[in-house]
Order: structure tokens, then sequence, then C-alpha cells
């Protein structure tokens, strides 16, 4: 899990934050770094392919492989590639192209973290989960770090393009993992099809067992209503932290600070205290019911929004710098460990690709859409007023989890 989790960290910045660093280098406007933002949408919609994830066999690689491996190796390599075809482009005179090789990187990444996710939860038992979380966000932080601070360290010295080709050879990390782990054992949620009867009829049989069945599952298990506000608390969770999309990052470089200082405080001080969030999360969420977890996480992420605005009054000081950043990657710890510990509880192990995806894709879907306008609301607004109102938006996920602390009744998975 340390392993998968460094691989699927990996490509996340460098379709995103750090990118925007190397399009505000480039003197790339700020709406357009605005734009970019809407790269993580791919994550979003991985739910659209999360059924081929969950059931359908790859040629050569299933066989060889198994089911999760041979998605998690497909990914990986469409990440190299994504990562290669970056580093071979000038940003100041193709920035369509650097945004479709973005969305290709981020293609790819999606489709690993939907096979890796699929595996964790087959691989354990439920007991097992937070432990397994746990060792995986620690990878997938030491790859945030190295695709951030090491990036940035390195940007310094190296071009832009000679940063991305290095980053592209650490996918071999996730490929290599993928080749020397056990496939797990995983229950098959479609039932067998004749191999003699029409194409048309193993489709729609196919069709029926992969997408279908996930949703229905899923539904069966409380009112329809139930379901549905569920189903809404995942998607405005994280909002108030999504919808900043790479803000930040130009916050800093707007404040005077330089690429050196935002590596060594931005992303390595705040990877320490991000592992300390997780930790502490780890923790609690054996101790605490799921509710009071999600309501202390809430509170921390809406509230860090509030401390940015804050720093937009400042000019290049390092103290305040350190102080946000440190708040902002905690609430980011404990925030992202307690809620998918949550969505991991939610998840039926029959479908784990397909239901999962939905939910963590449900996660990013709106706060990753807003973030595609966030240049233009701060080239209108300023940072401030910005940073106010993504902050306002996690009131309704704060008053969701309160209600979840006084009426438990989600039903988790039938197979918990």
């Amino acid at each position: 899990m340390l392993f998968l989790g460094f691989s699927c960290g990996l490509p996340f910045l460098l379709v995103s934050s750090t990118l925007s660093f190397w399009l505000k280098d480039a003197g790339v406007t700020l709406a357009a770094i605005g734009f970019f933002a809407g790269v993580r949408n791919v994550y979003s919609l991985k739910f659209i392919w999360a059924p081929l994830v969950n059931q359908a066999p790859l040629p050569v690689l299933t066989g060889l492989l198994g089911q999760r491996r041979s998605w998690m190796l497909l990914g990986q390599i469409i990440i190299v590639c994504g990562l290669l075809y970056m580093s071979t482009i000038r940003v100041d005179q193709h920035l369509t192209l650097i945004a479709v090789a973005a969305v290709i990187a981020a293609l790819g990444s999606a489709t690993q973290d939907t096979s890796v996710d699929a595996y964790r939860i087959e691989a354990g038992a439920v007991h097992l989960q937070p432990a397994m979380l746990a060792t995986y966000t620690l990878g997938y932080r030491l790859a945030i770090l190295v695709s951030s601070w090491g990036a940035l360290q390195l940007a310094d010295g190296l071009s832009w393009t000679g940063v991305y080709r290095l980053m592209a050879l650490l996918g071999l990390v996730g490929i290599v993992t993928t080749l020397v782990i056990r496939e797990p054992k995983h229950a098959r949620a479609a039932a067998e099809t004749n191999a003699e009867a029409p194409l048309g009829s193993q489709l729609g049989r196919w069709f029926a067992d992969a997408v279908v069945e996930p949703f229905h599952e899923f539904f069966s298990r409380q009112p329809v209503r139930e379901a549905l506000w569920l189903l809404l608390f995942i998607s405005i969770y994280r909002l108030s932290d999504f919808s900043i999309g790479n803000m930040a990052s130009t916050l800093y470089k707007d404040l005077g600070f330089s690429n050196a200082e935002i590596g060594n405080i931005v992303k390595f001080v705040g990877f320490f205290t991000t592992i300390a969030g997780a930790v502490v999360a780890g923790w609690l969420t054996q101790r605490w019911p799921a509710g009071r977890g999600l309501l202390f996480g809430g509170l921390l992420m809406a509230s860090t929004n509030a401390a940015f605005a804050l720093l937009a009054t400042t000019h290049h000081n390092l103290v305040a710098l350190a102080l946000v950043v440190s708040a902002e990657n905690f609430a980011q710890g404990f925030g992202g460990v307690v809620f998918v510990a949550f969505l991991s509880a939610l998840t039926n192990r029959r479908y784990t690709a397909t239901q999962y995806a939905l939910f963590s894709s449900l996660t990013g879907l709106v706060g990753h859409t807003l973030a595609s306008f966030a240049g233009e609301m701060v080239s209108a607004h300023g940072y401030v007023a910005f940073f106010v109102g993504t902050g306002m938006l996690g009131i309704p996920a704060i008053a969701m989890s309160i209600r979840l602390i006084f009426k438990p009744a989600v039903q988790i998975r039938a197979d918990a």
C-alpha cells in the first residue's frame, strides 16, 4: 500500500498545482491557469469507466496479472506516457497541447486510482482498512512531496520539461509494485454468461451485472430519500477544499515567494503536517463514530479557507505562510482520511471498483467544476473575497455531518 499510494499520488499535482507553477513561470494568464483546474474533473468522471475496471478483462494482461493488477498497469503506463508527452511541449507556444497531455495523464491516474481502491478494499479485512488506508496515505503524501517540493527545487536548476521527464521515470515505482504484488481474491458480481448467446444479449447481461446492479445494491440498503441524502453529502463534503483549485499556488507567487521558498514551506512543511493530520484521523476513527470525525474534519477544512484570506492581506511573510500551510495540510490530512474511511465502509466488496468510484467521483465533481472558474473569480473580486466565499461553501457539509451524529442510520455495506 505504501508504494501503491506513492504511485497514485505522483501524477495528481503534476496535472494540477505543480503544473500551475510551470504555467505561471511561462506567463500564462490567471484566468487560463484557473481553467486548468478542470483537468481534475477527469477524476470526478471515473465512475463512467469504473464498471470496465471492475469486471472487463484486458487482452493478455488480465490473463497474466489478474483483474486488478492488469488495470493498474494500464493506468500506470498511460501516466508515464502522458508525463513524457508533457515534457516535450513548449507551454508558452502550445497551451492546448499541454492541456491535452495533462488530461491523458489524468485519465491514466484516475484509472489507476479506481483499481488501487478496489485492490485495497479487497486485499484486507474490514478491521485492517484504517491501517491500510493510513499506509496508503503515507505513500501518497510522499509522492505529493516529491511532485511538489521536489519539482519546485529542481525547477530552479532544470527546465520544467526536464523536471517532468524525471517525474515520468518515477512512475516505474508503481509499475514494479504492480508486477510483484499478488492479485487479491475478489467476489465476482457477474453471473456466468452463455458464450453461445447473441452478442447483444451478452452485452446486456454484462451491463446489468456490472453497471446496474452496483447502483441497485446501494439504493436497496435504505430508503431512496436517505440514499439520495447520502450522495448529496458525499458530493459537497470537500467542496470548500476542492473549489480553491490552483489559486493557492498563484497566491504564493503573487505574494512574492520564490519557487524554493514555496517548496520548502508549502510542500516540505506541509508534508509533515498532512501526515500528522492523517495519523490523528486514523487513531480517532477507531474511537469516534463516523459523524463526529466528519464534523471535525469539515470544520477544519472550512476554517483554513479563512486563514488563506488572512494570508492574502500580508506580503512575503514566511511565518504567516508556514502557519497557514500547516493548518491547511493538517485539515486536508485529517478530513481526507475520515472521509475515505467513511466511503470505504459504504462500499460492497462485490462492486468495489464501481461503487467506490461513484462515491469518490461525486466528492470532486462539483468542487472541481467550480475551481475551473476560480481564476476569473479572483481576477474580479480578489483573493480575500474568494477564500472567504469558498470557506462558506463548507457550511452545508458541516450541518449534514451533525445530522450523521444524531442519526447514524446510514446502512454500511452488507458484507462489512
